[in-house]
């Protein structure tokens, strides 16, 4: 049985392939103890050589972070390195903390698996982290051409009062989203945000695009596993991309009950 077979226990369907996934970003995130000389240019080059043929447009950025306590403000600075295909279709970010590996869209989740083994590879061999904090795997889908009718699209469990005809034709951004948390033994979570969105993306577009202005339904689902010190993650590919095919199967699980199966055929359709 799959560490993960309590979280959103809902019922496991077959797996489909869609012609028009509703996919915007999948992200999976690896924590990991600091890491402080990635700052360094010169330590992360022999990472970015590994990666380069799959990965090669590179570039730096610094994240500023304010902390306000007990009436005074502190200012921090985090280096992180992004690499990404030349269709800005796959990124990886690596920062002191944090390996991220993300993706607009895939063939099937093997081989989002692969890339992340393969950067896993990279990670243990030329960063040394020693400990896994966190493990993580987002699914970030914008569900879009059928504004205002979302009860067509949406299982009315989720959607709750906007499955309402007189609720829906005066609900706006505000009052259209939910926040769910869930959490599980073993430092276990759910993390579900859902809701009807006017206009835009929530996610950055592609340099040089525009962002929609229709309507969609946001669905954000970020499943996760957290280690504390003591008991850290080990931090092997192998083990690590166990992991997550168990937290994908949760996301999977939830994408299948939330959605109704004549949209869901109609995303079938080539």
């Amino acid at each position: 049985m799959s560490a993960t077979s309590d979280m959103l226990p809902l019922p496991e369907l077959e797996r489909i392939r869609l012609a028009r996934p509703p996919l915007a970003l999948a992200v999976c995130q690896v924590q990991f103890s600091p890491v402080f000389s990635v700052a360094d240019a010169a330590f992360i080059g022999a990472f970015q050589q590994a990666i380069q043929e799959q990965y090669p447009v590179a570039g730096q950025s610094v994240q500023l972070h304010v902390d306000v306590a007990d009436r005074t403000v502190q200012q921090t600075q985090s280096h992180q390195w992004e690499f990404s295909d030349r269709e800005q279709t796959w990124k990886v970010v690596l920062g002191q903390t944090f390996l991220t590996l993300e993706t607009r869209r895939y063939a099937n989740f093997g081989d989002f698996i692969d890339r992340l083994g393969s950067l896993l590879d990279a990670l243990i061999q030329h960063i040394h982290p020693t400990l896994g904090l966190r493990l993580g795997l987002r699914y970030v889908n914008e569900l879009r051409g059928n504004a205002g009718r979302w009860a067509e699209v949406i299982s009315r469990d989720l959607l709750g009062p906007l499955a309402v005809p007189a609720f829906r034709a005066n609900a706006t951004q505000a009052t259209g989203l939910q926040q769910i948390l869930l959490r599980y033994p073993e430092h276990r979570g759910v993390t579900i945000f859902h809701g009807a969105i006017p206009t835009g993306t929530t996610v950055r577009p592609r340099e040089g695009m525009s962002e929609p202005e229709d309507e969609f339904y946001l669905l954000d689902c970020d499943v996760y596993q957290e280690f504390p010190p003591m008991a850290g993650l080990t931090l092997k590919p192998e083990a690590i991309c166990r992991l997550v095919m168990d937290l994908h199967q949760v996301n999977y699980r939830l994408f299948r009950w939330a959605l109704n199966d004549t949209y869901l055929r109609s995303l079938r359709e080539e």
